[in-house]
């Protein structure tokens, strides 16, 4: 459908854009059940979307999305367990990993017992 690449696209533009980590942070708390409901939803797509777009939110707000992952790792948790789901989630972790806090492998492993952190 034409409207979801569009929104697709507006996302990486919006998430590209100078000044975007800025604009991002203040609206994080809206952000997140949108994408929550993104990736409960069966179509594969759609969850596949909201991956890609957790990972690019990850890159521009770094640390500032620690505290709303507990909304996802379970989850993520749960879409591991889907052979077509595997790659992109374990991709997506350790994106979150790399650009979030001291603490996220911690919580990551929390939650993701199989999860292998990629700093120790």
């Amino acid at each position: 459908h034409p409207y979801a690449y569009i929104a697709r696209q507006a996302v990486t533009d919006m998430l590209s854009a100078e000044g975007a980590e800025a604009k991002t942070v203040p609206v994080l708390d809206q952000l997140i059940p949108g994408l929550r409901m993104a990736m409960t939803d069966k179509d594969e797509n759609v969850c596949k979307a909201a991956l890609s777009t957790l990972g690019q939110l990850s890159a521009v707000v770094k640390a500032e999305l620690d505290q709303h992952l507990h909304h996802f790792l379970t989850t993520l948790n749960r879409r591991l367990s889907e052979k077509k789901f595997r790659e992109p989630v374990e991709e997506l972790l350790q994106q979150l990993e790399q650009n979030g806090g001291k603490d996220v492998s911690k919580m990551i492993k929390q939650k993701i017992p199989t999860y292998t952190p990629l700093y120790r």
